[in-house]
Parts: C-alpha cells; sequence; structure tokens
C-alpha cells in the first residue's frame, strides 16, 4: 500500500491522537493512585437502635407498654448475640473519618487513632489500613491493641466498591497467641442513592449462634430489624419510626403471631391507627 501525500497529516494526527489518550489514561490512574480511598460510611457497621435504651421509654412506667417491652427485650437478645461474638459499640469508621492518613505507598494508605473520647470504655489503639485492588475495590484492615492485648490483634477485614456503595465486613476473634483468629461474623452492607442503608449481619463462629442472621436497612426515618435467630422458630419483624418513636413488633411468639404496636410515647396502640 502507497501512502499519498494526504495520508501522511491523517497518519500524523492519528499517532497524536492515541499518544494523548495513552498520557491521559496513565495520568488519570497516577491521579487515582495518589487519591485517599474514601472510608466506607460509620453506619455500614452500626445499628440505630437508640429508642430501646434505657433512656428510650421515659415515661417511668411499663403499664400498657407491653408490647414496646417485648420488642425491647429482643433487642436487647440482639444485642447479646452480637456482643458474644463482636463488639459492635467500637464506633472505628467516625473517628477514621475525621483522621489524616498516611500514604504507605502508590496503593495503600494507613489511619491511626485511639477511642479514649469514648468515656467508660477500654482505650484501643486502633491502626486502618486500606489498599487499593487492581479490581477497583478496595481492601480494608482494622487492627486493635490496648493495655490489656498482648499484642496487636486483626479485628476486623472487608472490601468496599470503587463508589463505596456496598461492601463486606468480616470481623475476627483475638484468639489464643500463636492461635490464627478465628471469623465471627460477616457483615454485608449496601448503600442507597438517598443514603439508606441495607445490612446483612451472619454469624459464623463455631458456637450456638452460628447461621443466625439480623438484617437492618433504614428507609427515611423508618428502621426494620429482622432477626433469624437458629435457637427459634421463624423471623421477628421490629419496625420504628426514629422521629416519632412509634413502631411494631410480630413474633410467633407474641401476639399469636400478629403485629402489636406502640405509640410515640411508647404505650400499647390497635395497629390500624399507626
Amino acid at each position: 500500500m502507497k501512502f499519498t501525500n494526504k495520508m501522511i497529516p491523517q497518519l500524523i494526527l492519528s499517532i497524536g491522537l492515541i499518544f494523548m489518550t495513552s498520557c491521559n489514561d496513565s495520568t488519570s490512574n497516577i491521579a487515582e493512585q495518589d487519591t485517599v480511598p474514601e472510608v466506607p460510611p460509620a453506619n455500614s457497621m452500626a445499628m440505630d437502635l437508640s429508642i430501646f435504651d434505657s433512656s428510650g421509654s421515659n415515661s417511668g412506667t411499663t403499664d400498657n407498654q407491653e408490647n414496646y417491652q417485648e420488642a425491647a427485650q429482643t433487642i436487647s437478645d440482639i444485642q447479646a448475640m452480637m456482643n458474644r461474638n463482636i463488639n459492635p459499640s467500637l464506633d472505628l469508621l467516625k473517628q477514621a473519618d475525621t483522621t489524616e492518613a498516611e500514604q504507605l505507598n502508590s496503593t495503600k494508605w494507613e489511619w491511626k487513632f485511639t477511642n479514649d473520647e469514648q468515656e467508660g470504655r477500654l482505650i484501643y489503639e486502633v491502626r486502618l489500613v486500606a489498599e487499593r485492588e487492581s479490581n477497583d475495590e478496595v481492601k480494608w484492615d482494622i487492627f486493635l491493641s490496648s493495655s490489656v492485648l498482648q499484642n496487636e490483634k486483626h479485628f476486623i477485614s472487608g472490601t468496599s466498591n470503587k463508589e463505596v456503595t456496598e461492601g463486606v465486613w468480616t470481623y475476627h476473634g483475638f484468639g489464643r497467641a500463636g492461635q490464627p483468629s478465628q471469623e465471627l461474623a460477616e457483615l454485608d452492607w449496601q448503600m442507597t442513592q438517598n443514603q439508606d442503608i441495607e445490612v446483612e449481619f451472619t454469624i459464623v463462629a463455631d458456637n450456638s449462634f452460628s447461621g443466625s442472621k439480623v438484617n437492618y436497612n433504614t428507609e427515611g426515618s423508618t428502621r426494620v430489624i429482622k432477626l433469624n435467630n437458629v435457637n427459634s422458630e421463624g423471623v421477628v419483624t421490629i419496625e420504628f419510626n426514629k422521629d416519632t418513636n412509634a413502631g411494631y413488633i410480630k413474633s410467633p411468639d407474641y401476639n399469636n403471631g400478629e403485629k402489636a404496636c406502640w405509640d410515640s410515647d411508647f404505650n400499647n396502640i390497635d395497629c390500624s391507627e399507626i
């Protein structure tokens, strides 16, 4: 094939465009590598159960509050199950989000902080490590150390997608010195465009709760919790509005399996009224 004089400028232009595109892609990749990964939202490993705190029902009496109290007892059971396997009270991601990261290499960053602002809790030194993977996912690892731990412990591992809208957390038991850590629980999370969260928490530890699940999702001010305890029959559903406090429980072992509702003062109410 012979090149004409008209084809030479076109060839030069094509080569130039290819070179420019290649340079732009390379520059973009370098810039992305130098960008600190966005820490997943704190509520990717937290559940809003505040209305079931000891201060939740402030009326000073449990008369006519059996429905709310039944829901509160179920929430207490959920928290006991989770506390036996993990420590969900450590608000680690919220603290990491206010700490400056140190870049270790082109794909890895590290945050260091303590949880000493949380009164009445054991002080932990926390090290959060993020590593950007070739598939655009980010790998996360959280390590804890304290005065009562013999050495640094690998507490949580996980991944998040590039957009930081979904991911997985795996909780590890500390174990004894010289023994490998045991996986205790997995938490799958997904964030919607409206900043609502969907979470599925599964116990995988080798104990009586293994296989139990807690599903939690938000939609605006509505909170829904579903407990599937392998030691009980059926699924318990609790739904409430965090602004009004009104809600209901539906349990195979309560109220003949029908919805049992409460109002904004935590008093029993006919479910047709909410």
